[in-house]
This record gives C-alpha cells, sequence and structure tokens, in this order.
C-alpha cells in the first residue's frame, strides 16, 4: 500500500541559493530526472520531525522548493493547500490519477489559472524614479523617444544571474544607439549589488530599490523580469522567469534582439 505524505521545505533566499549551487557543483543536479534515485536528504520540519530519504521508501511523495521572494512560489502554496487536503486522509487516491505535470494538476481542478487582471503589453509604462550605483537619476521621463529595455532582478535567483553575461553582450550591440537604453533594478542592497557588478563584469549601470519598489515595477511577478518599451512609453514586451540553461538563455537573447531591432526601426 502507498501511503501519501506531504513534505513542505522552507528555504530562506539565502539558503536557496547556496543550496541548488552545491547541489550543480557536485553535477548531482542531474539525479533529479524523472526515473533516477532522489539524493540524500535530511530535513526538520516545524514540529520538529524529522524526514530523511529512508521516508521515501513506499510512499508517493511530494516535495515542494519554495522561498519567500519567489513570487510563483507563493502562488502556488493555496494550490498545494488543496491537494494536500485532496490525498492526505486517502492513501490510495494517488494510484489512479496520479499527477504528474502542473498541467494534470490543472485538469484535476486542483491548481486553478489565475485571470491576467492587468494587460501589460499596450500599457504605458508607470512612473518611477531611481537612483543608480553610479549616481545617475532614471525615470519614466527618459523613456519617450528611446527603445528601452527594463531588467529586473536579485542576486539569490539563479534565472537572474544567468542572463547577466548576456545583458553585457546586448548592451554592448546596442550601447552606441542612440535611440536605445538599458535600466537594471535589484532589490539588492547596494553592498550586494556591487559586488554581482564586480563578479559579473557588469558594463551598464544598476538601480538599487527596495523589494516592494521591483514587484510595482514588474506587475508583482516573478524575477527575472525584462520588460521592452517602445519610443512612445508603451509596454511592447514583457517575460517574467526565465532559465538556468545557458542553451535556453542564449535562445532567449535572440528573441529579445529580434524585439529591439523591430521597435529601433520604428519612428
Amino acid at each position: 500500500m502507498y501511503h501519501f505524505i506531504f513534505l513542505f521545505v522552507f528555504l530562506s533566499s539565502s539558503h536557496a541559493l547556496s543550496y541548488f549551487d552545491a547541489i550543480q557543483r557536485r553535477d548531482s543536479i542531474q539525479q533529479l530526472k524523472i526515473g533516477a534515485l532522489f539524493p540524500d536528504f535530511s530535513l526538520k520540519n516545524t514540529n520538529g520531525n524529522i524526514f530523511t530519504q529512508k521516508d521515501l521508501k513506499e510512499k508517493i511523495t511530494v516535495i515542494n522548493f519554495w522561498f519567500e521572494s519567489c513570487v510563483p512560489c507563493i502562488r502556488e502554496l493555496d494550490a498545494l493547500n488543496r491537494l494536500y487536503q485532496i490525498f492526505k486522509d486517502n492513501p490510495d487516491s494517488l494510484e489512479p490519477v496520479k499527477p504528474r505535470t502542473l498541467g494534470d494538476l490543472y485538469r484535476m481542478g486542483i491548481m486553478k489559472k489565475e485571470k491576467d487582471t492587468i494587460t501589460i503589453i499596450g500599457r504605458k509604462y508607470m512612473d518611477f524614479k531611481a537612483t543608480t550605483l553610479a549616481g545617475k537619476i532614471i525615470s519614466q521621463k527618459q523613456l519617450p523617444g528611446k527603445v528601452t529595455v527594463i531588467d529586473i532582478w536579485e542576486h539569490n535567483c539563479a534565472p537572474c544571474m544567468a542572463e547577466l553575461e548576456f545583458f553585457n553582450k546586448l548592451y554592448l550591440d546596442y550601447t552606441d544607439n542612440p535611440d536605445f537604453q538599458l535600466f537594471t533594478f535589484t532589490s539588492d542592497t547596494e553592498e550586494d549589488a556591487k559586488e554581482v557588478v564586480k563578479e559579473q563584469n557588469l558594463l551598464y549601470d544598476v538601480a538599487c530599490v527596495d523589494r516592494k519598489e521591483c514587484y510595482r515595477l514588474n506587475y508583482n511577478s516573478a524575477f527575472p523580469t525584462i520588460i521592452i518599451i517602445d519610443k512612445h512609453g508603451i509596454v511592447s514586451y514583457y517575460k517574467d522567469g526565465g532559465y538556468t540553461e545557458r542553451e535556453k538563455v542564449a535562445e532567449y537573447f535572440k528573441e529579445l534582439g529580434n524585439q529591439i531591432d523591430n521597435l529601433l526601426k520604428n519612428k
């Protein structure tokens, strides 16, 4: 008989980053593929109970990793709560219809897709004002007449970090075009942001704002958020979330380049 147990793992932002870094360094990320043995672990929950890999045997186990600054993570907690309520008292109920993907959860009615209450594309971008690490003031008043790329990130976001080298290249490709500008915002402290700028050899300026302002600027979405604004101050492109695989990031930035090129041609 299979028993269904639910293991919620809360990671602070810093712990989330160090954990995934450690996995990548020892190349055990490949173990997290379907059909492979889950890595050893030992974790204590808020009730003081300890879970280990031994508890996985003969049980269907759902493990959810999340941290508080991940907007999609927080959005899913209610759905995970419903999933827990459905299966916690019925050890066999998962057998006929095991949810294997997010699509399965949607079809089973456990996770509900939120309606898009804000149409971002085609709207004028919001007012803002910030000071960069170099002491330069940037604001929405500088948007008209230029194609503007906005990147909103934080250092404990792996996809954010994976994009930085490509932003360096994008900056070099377009910095000599007077109709182009790049604004980047981070919720990091100035100390952390300066460390990232140094370690990643960033060629462009960065503005530090608090997390609440970051969420306002990216419409309460996930990190990283990339927004492209046309010469009239209208949002032409929007995407939140990203990739950690270098090939996928490279392909994504080709798409961004095409978007920028098309907007630069327009008056």
